[in-house]
């Protein structure tokens, strides 16, 4: 291999092993920092290997680095202050707009929206950003992965845009405002 430090690790604590080894599937992981120089935020697909007899002999490990996801984001637009972004199942940021894809892992799990989605659910609602602004956020669950896509734009922006009104706010989408 190219990267001879790898050689003897144990990744048996990585998320991309415990999935793939809970019933020797292919699993695709939380995000993460991969061991590899240089560090990059990652995303790993983990295959298993299966001879002909359907015994387990080895897992091959695919990783994506985060801007790949960031690239597809760049081109949704809505307004002047919308944003999507998508979660990994713990809440962490995979790919978001305003967050530079490789560095810290950001934790985004404290937001009603992220839990909601991660969780399964789907919806809109008005919620607080990390900024402390008011905003129409909705969400949507990506099963397959345990992931989540989360979409906020500012509540006045779409007030001024006189999509709602602001004494009017009540019900959106099923969501309690």
């Amino acid at each position: 291999p190219e990267h001879n430090q790898l050689i003897g690790q144990n990744f048996a604590y990585r998320d991309w092993y415990r999935g793939v080894m809970a019933d020797f599937k292919p699993y695709v992981s939380e995000v993460y920092i991969r061991a590899t120089k240089p560090p990059a935020n990652v995303i790993g697909m983990a295959l298993p290997v299966k001879n002909n007899n359907n015994t387990p002999i080895a897992i091959l490990l695919f990783t994506i680095k985060t801007d790949s996801f960031l690239k597809w984001l760049n081109e949704l637009k809505f307004g002047e202050s919308g944003r999507a972004f998508i979660v990994d199942k713990r809440g962490h940021i995979i790919a978001h707009p305003d967050i530079p894809p490789q560095g810290e892992i950001i934790d985004y799990s404290s937001g009603t929206d992220v839990q909601k989605a991660i969780s399964g659910q789907s919806g809109t609602e008005i919620s607080v950003s990390p900024k402390n602004k008011r905003t129409l956020s909705s969400y949507e669950p990506i099963p397959d992965f345990h992931w989540g896509i989360v979409t906020r734009i500012e509540l006045d922006e779409v007030i001024r845009a006189g999509l709602i009104k602001d004494n009017s706010l009540g019900q959106v989408g099923g969501g309690v405002i």
